[in-house]
Order: structure tokens, then sequence, then C-alpha cells
């Protein structure tokens, strides 16, 4: 086995709502797959045996849908973030960090081999990043070389290499102190990049996965939807 997986798919999708029909965001089709059920998919394909999904809003349509998969359920996703999530999929990882973890967030459409080519670099930390014009809403990173320096949606736009999209590898190391920085900060409310951000600063290693002209496109907006779709 190459690695394990967390997709995160516990929020409320709100903003886009009204395409979904009061279903989760990811069960959104583009051609004839879910967002969720493609990502299934390319991570099975990728070599992956163990997903886990992390759910909060209508958890049951996920577990009657994904049978094979694993189940971490966070029961306050309609007053939390990111962080508690996957606070909650790494502790229940605790004893088993010995392999790597890809962390995809269940909202984005990315094109196939982008999860192949990150697991071939299996011995690093990595960041899915895509090179596009930025705004206050996306998470950015600041790089040097082939490291990331900096990372969060707090970081000034003109100044940053790209996007991170929400996909993520972390080696066993990063995990277990991304696991202790989450569990310390103890924040709700925040993404679990603050939290990744805090370790570059104590000198951890995140390197950069640049997935150059690869479509990728995040589903926050009604307006995401429709350009994807577009283009797909």
């Amino acid at each position: 086995m190459l690695a394990d997986a967390i997709v995160l798919v516990a929020g409320m999708s709100t903003r886009i709502r009204s395409l979904t029909g009061g279903l989760p965001k990811s069960f959104l089709k583009v051609g004839d797959e879910t967002l969720i059920g493609r990502t299934e998919r390319l991570l099975r394909a990728a070599g992956v045996d163990s997903v886990t999904l992390v759910t909060g809003f209508e958890a049951e349509v996920f577990e009657e849908a994904f049978p094979h998969c694993n189940f971490v359920h966070n029961p306050d996703f309609a007053t939390t973030n990111t962080s508690v999530s996957l606070s909650l999929a790494l502790n229940a990882r605790k004893g088993a960090e010995d392999r790597p973890v890809m962390v995809v967030n269940g909202d984005v459409y990315y094109a196939e081999g982008i999860l192949e080519e990150m697991l071939a670099r299996r011995e690093h930390t990595l960041a899915a990043v895509k090179r596009h014009d930025l705004c206050e809403e996306e998470v950015k990173v600041f790089v040097e070389g082939d490291r990331i320096t900096r990372i969060g949606k707090h970081l000034e736009d003109s100044k940053a290499y790209g996007e991170a999209f929400g996909i993520y590898l972390f080696n066993p190391r990063f995990q277990r102190y991304l696991r202790q920085e989450l569990n310390v900060m103890g924040n709700r409310k925040i993404f679990y990049e603050e939290a990744m951000d805090r370790l570059l600063g104590g000198g951890h290693d995140l390197r950069l996965h640049d997935v150059g002209e690869a479509i990728v496109q995040e589903i926050d907006f009604v307006e995401d939807y429709e350009s994807l779709t577009a283009r797909v």
C-alpha cells in the first residue's frame, strides 16, 4: 500500500445550495461522476487502499454511497471549520501513522495523474499548487526553490506563488506533528492550513508540487461549478 487517504466532506455547502438540491456539494456531478465518486476512484487507482471520509452534514448519504470506505464523523460540522474535521481524522490514525496519508478536500475537481505524481514522491510532505490569478478566498503559498515557506488564506495575493487547492501528501513525521499542533491550537474556527503554517515557521518541511497546466477547480460558488462544467 502506497498511502492512506482522508477526504474532508463535512461542510454544509450553503453557498451553492441552489445547485445541490439539499445534498452535500461533493455529490455535484461533473460529466457522469460526482465529485466525491471521482475522488474515491482516483485515489484507489493511484494505489490508496484505505479511504476515510470525514462526514458532517448529511453523513448517512456518504455511508450509504461508499460502504467500503472508513468514516470519521464531525458532529459539530455546523459550527466548526476544517481544522476540527482533520484533527478528528488524524487523532483516529494515532498509532497508525507509519504510512503517508493524502488529505483531499472533497469539493475539488482535479486532473487525473496528480495523485500518482505526488505518491511517487511520498518520502516528502507535498502540497499540490496551481498558479493563476489569486484572490482573498484562496489558500496561498510562498515558495523558495521547491520548498513552501508559508501557507494560508491570509497571505498577500501579489507575493504568493500560487494556490494550494486542497490536495496534500503528509509523510509520517509531518502528520504526527500536525496532529499535535491541531490539538494544541484547539481553535475550532480555523482552516487546518493555519496549523501547517505554524509548523513551517518551526522549520518543518513542505515541498511544492506544481500541477502546471492541469485543470483544477475548487467548487465554492455557483460560478465555480459553471466554469468547470464549461471546460470539461
